[in-house]
């Protein structure tokens, strides 16, 4: 588990392209990141998202809970395991079940309709900084829609300087950028941002300290 602090920010095809051309990439490389839910969005109203991310022929599950965000910074707490390609393919046929987590709330225990609702398909670009730290310029591609997007996570209490001056060097004025889940949702036509993406100061899980079960990892 770990307490994850990250910038995100949408910006427009242009600035993409611009930044890109300034900055070439140190790599490149496409990831598809599959989300579960109820059908209703139950864990997305109340700031919690779950996804299986697939690079490379890997497969990653993360528990995203905690979130508070202020203007284009999300801070939550995340929690991570490998899976098996079995154990992906059986989650997207029949969900993922309760066995899964290890949760100390069980009125906030997601309920078993947990069923696989949508993807995210991701050409990310890592662009070094001066620092050592990175930037990841990601093109997402989802339910018909094509965006973009600049992320960069940090430990630090304060913005690095490093990144304060990539940003104001290509023009990049930080925005409210909603998760790439929500995004997905909204575009899907059975979520309202205006009705459940609050300040998570009352979400589902304000102190969690729910991991996934250990029979997993």
């Amino acid at each position: 588990m770990r307490r994850e602090r990250e910038f995100k920010t949408l910006i427009d095809a242009d600035k993409y392209a611009q930044i890109l051309c300034r900055s070439p990439a140190e790599k490149s490389y496409t990831q598809t990141n599959y989300y579960f839910d109820t059908a209703g969005a139950e864990l997305l109203a109340g700031g919690v998202s779950l996804r299986v991310r697939e690079k490379g022929g890997a497969y990653e599950m993360t528990f995203k809970t905690g979130n508070m965000k202020v203007g284009s910074v999300h801070s939550r707490f995340e929690y991570d395991a490998p899976i098996s390609e079995k154990d992906f393919r059986q989650f997207l046929a029949e969900g993922v079940p309760l066995s899964f987590f290890t949760l100390p709330r069980t009125d906030a225990a997601p309920g078993p309709n947990i069923r696989y609702v949508g993807k995210v398909q991701t050409l990310r670009s890592v662009i070094g900084l001066s620092d050592g730290s990175f930037i990841e310029l990601d093109k997402n591609e989802y339910a018909g829609a094509v965006d973009y997007e600049l992320e960069y996570e940090y430990d630090a209490p304060d913005e690095p300087p490093a990144f304060a001056a990539f940003l104001a060097d290509n023009g990049v004025a930080p925005g409210v950028s909603e998760s790439k889940y929500a995004r997905l949702r909204a575009k899907q036509g059975n979520y309202n941002s205006q009705c459940t993406m609050h300040n998570y100061k009352d979400n589902a899980f304000p102190n969690a300290e729910c991991r996934i079960s250990d029979k997993f990892i």
